[in-house]
This record gives C-alpha cells, structure tokens and sequence, in this order.
C-alpha cells in the first residue's frame, strides 16, 4: 500500500520536475576545502541577502562595502544566499516590489552590476528567494559567467579556509522573539564531531555575534531595504557586513587563537 502511495505522488511530476527534486537533494550541502593552514593569519568579509532586482536594493552600499574589502587586502568573502530577489511569488505581493522581473534580466543584472574587485573571489550560496525559479539555478548560472564567484550549493555550505571551518546557511526560519533564538537552537543541534568553528546565519536580514559551544556564530546583515514583508514580520532590517581578523594556532585542530570582528553598517 506505501509504495502504491509513492508511486502515485512520483507520478503527479513531470521527469524534469523530478529532476529538480533530485539535484536539490544532492546539492543540500557541498563544500570547499583548503584543509591545511596556510596562513597563521587571515581576514574574511561576510555579506549576505543582496537582493539584486529588488526596488529596495542596496547596491551602492554592496559597492562601497566591495571597496573597504579591497582596501583591507581581503580576499575572500562569503555570502549567505538571496543574491537575486527572485521570481516575485516568493510571497504575497513580491511581484509589486521588485525592479527587474524575469530570471535573465536578473541574471544580465547581477553579471553586470554585482561589485567585482581585484583578487577578491566570492563564495556564495544560494537562499529561498534565488530558489524560487523551478527550473533553474539563477547563481549556478552567475557562476558560471563571473571567474570571481564560486557556486557553493543552495541552503547550506562548508567553507574551509586556512584550516578554519566555516558554515554558510540559509535557513527556513528568520527570526523570533529573541534576537539570537532560532541561531542558538540551530548550533545545539549540530553534533559535536560536525561542529563548525565559524557559522553564518543568513535570511533574517538582522546582524549579532555571540560565542557558543566553542563556534563563533554570526548574524550576516543584509543590503536590502524594508520591505512589506519584514515591515508585516516586525523585522529590524540592518544594512551592513562583517569583516573578521582571524589568528589561528599552531597545533592539529587548526583551532582559532583570536578572532576579532567588526561590523559595519548602513543607514537608510
């Protein structure tokens, strides 16, 4: 009886709806590694929810955060997913705020218009709202027209950098009654022997930092406006992007000595 259940929900999508569900099931975490610490100390930037194509984009602000990368001589910034602002059916009324409508005129945008700096190599992963095309991939297809980015997979991504382990996530939920809430819960479920050093929370558009069975974790800001959503959520949106000093020791581990950060925002 199960399997005749299955078979008849396998059979209400089309072969290559199915195989979408396939590639996002085996995409779900993909991972760069650099296992070795090649430099005892190293800075990162971090970005996030970008929103290309939205009206309440902030794109003089990811421009100007692109030139304070470039003065510090980082070269490698991790972005947290929503580089596109999607399909417009993200939500109720999503069509009405966006500037660009239609995957190849976002992507056009985003190849032509997403800061690109000497030496500086962005690794970013997707989110909901660059999820939202069925079909298609919108920052696998960014990828592969800009050397610059590298495509690390849709929710969630390892970034091993220098030794240090980091973790990109996009997750479902975006915020709560407590600022940190739903970040604390999301570190307590992770094993011990999965545990990243540094985690990067994206989607809630809200920045913070804390310390946290040993995993410095990170609320990862935004560049785009309130919108009708986060307005009708009562989300704070905070513009801005964190750039982190790390020192790394000497032993097996390549466990972090220091990390310092700094966040720099925006205002509207």
């Amino acid at each position: 009886m199960k399997e005749n259940k299955k078979l008849e929900l396998v059979k209400q999508f089309s072969e290559k709806e199915l195989a979408t569900i396939i590639q996002k099931q085996t995409q779900r975490i993909e991972s760069v590694y650099q296992p070795k610490a090649t430099k005892k100390k190293f800075k990162v930037a971090i970005v996030s929810d970008t929103h290309l194509g939205s009206k309440v984009c902030k794109l003089e602000y990811l421009n100007d955060a692109y030139d304070i990368i470039e003065k510090e001589h980082i070269k490698t910034v991790l972005h947290g997913g929503d580089n596109f602002d999607g399909n417009g059916f993200v939500y109720k009324g999503h069509i009405y705020e966006l500037s660009i409508i239609g995957f190849d005129n976002q992507l056009k945008f985003g190849v032509e218009n997403y800061p690109k700096r000497k030496g500086v190599k962005t690794y970013m992963i997707a989110g909901n709202h660059c999820c939202s095309w069925k079909d298609a991939d919108i920052v696998q297809a960014f990828a592969k027209e800009r050397s610059d980015i590298v495509y690390l997979g849709q929710y969630l991504a390892d970034v091993v950098l220098n030794g240090v382990k980091f973790r990109l996530i996009h997750p479902i939920k975006s915020s709560a009654y407590a600022l940190t809430y739903f970040c604390q819960k999301e570190l307590e479920a992770i094993p011990s022997g999965e545990k990243p050093q540094v985690y990067i929370r994206a989607h809630s558009h809200t920045a913070y930092s804390f310390f946290y069975r040993n995993i410095y974790a990170f609320g990862a800001g935004s560049f785009q406006g309130a919108t009708d959503l986060t307005n009708r959520l009562g989300i704070n949106v905070v513009n801005g992007f964190w750039i982190l000093d790390i020192e790394v020791n000497d032993d097996e581990l390549n466990s972090i000595k220091t990390l310092s950060s700094k966040f720099i925002p925006y205002y509207n």
